[in-house]
């Protein structure tokens, strides 16, 4: 099945950024995880691979906020612009 998401009536498609579509399908997906886990009792693994791409720094706070909420397990792989800088990554145990 297709689903269309909107905002404020308007197709996100046509009127959400890549940002804010990509930060869309992240929670649809965390919630459908968590939804899984919670009806049927099933172990589930989350895998985000490369969500962060798009999203400005008020929306990846946002997605780690999406991902932290979410109690199955979750494997994530981001790419670091600076892999010094270990304030990119934050903890999600």
């Amino acid at each position: 099945d297709d689903v269309f998401i909107e905002f404020n009536g308007k197709s996100a498609r046509d009127r959400a950024s890549r940002g804010q579509q990509r930060l869309s399908a992240l929670a649809l997906d965390a919630a459908l995880a968590q939804h899984a886990a919670d009806q049927y009792g099933y172990p589930i693994l989350f895998m985000a691979d490369d969500f962060l791409s798009d999203l400005d720094q008020e929306a990846i706070g946002a997605a780690w906020e999406i991902l932290n909420a979410v109690t199955v397990q979750r494997l994530v792989a981001v790419l670091a612009t600076d892999p010094t800088d270990s304030g990119w990554c934050r903890a999600i145990l």
